[in-house]
């Protein structure tokens, strides 16, 4: 009788271990899940940028600024946003060129992309090598210079506005080797702009006496957005 009720209580006690170990084993792991859940690290997007073109392979180059306060554009024109400034000496990374070789699309380390006028920069480099990207938040106005023998005209200057008066909106544009010019617009604007002829010059950086003079016929001319892709043409009579 005394063996039955020892091995009865023995029995018990086996069975009440292993009925309670396996239902406790999971409490710690539950008890942490629901305390302590895992939440990522959120991570920003990166900022667009506004180019259609892609990239090429192309070894940024250094340039500097040359003016006591240079604007970085959202795009290669006088009539889009302003996006950064920066003073004399600041060092700049050259990524892109406009197809009219009157803009740069640059760096400020460490994520700042933007548009600046190539003429206030110094130790620009060879514009051949940098890759074009035409910008896809704009509208393009393209024109052409030649002179009466059909040769290409550099260094033309025109100006694009709407309307009259010192706060009317303008940007400008010169022309480059092929005697091509391309002038940028917000793709936000619209109406009819004026494109007239405004100043010829001798180069970027050019110092000395500029010998050179003429006339550009017609004188201006009207484009109302969005422009056609047919560049404007230009006469130029002079040297």
């Amino acid at each position: 009788m005394k063996k039955f009720i020892l091995f009865s209580i023995l029995s018990i006690l086996v069975l009440s271990s292993c009925a309670t170990t396996p239902a406790c084993a999971p409490c710690p792991t539950i008890s942490f899940a629901t305390a302590c859940p895992f939440v990522p690290t959120p991570t920003m997007a990166p900022t667009p940028i506004p180019f259609a073109s892609s990239l090429l392979p192309y070894t940024a180059a250094s340039v500097k600024v040359n003016v006591d306060s240079l604007n970085m554009r959202n795009g290669p024109g006088k009539t889009f946003s302003i996006r950064s400034t920066y003073n004399k000496d600041v060092i700049l990374w050259v990524y892109g060129k406009d197809p009219g070789d009157n803009w740069l699309f640059v760096r400020y380390f460490p994520d700042i992309f933007g548009w600046v006028d190539a003429r206030f920069v110094t130790s620009v480099p060879d514009l051949t090598q940098i890759p074009a990207i035409i910008p896809s938040n704009a509208f393009v106005i393209k024109g052409q210079v030649l002179d009466q023998s059909g040769n290409p005209a550099e260094y033309i200057q025109f100006a694009v506005t709407q309307g009259s008066g010192t706060s009317a909106p303008r940007t400008d544009a010169q022309t480059n080797a092929n005697g091509l010019f391309y002038a940028y617009l917000p793709d936000n604007q619209s109406g009819t702009w004026t494109v007239a002829f405004v100043a010829y010059g001798c180069g970027y950086g050019f110092t000395g006496s500029c010998n050179r003079s003429g006339t550009v016929f017609p004188e201006n001319q009207a484009v109302t957005l969005p422009p056609s892709d047919t560049p404007l043409e230009f006469i130029w009579n002079g040297n």
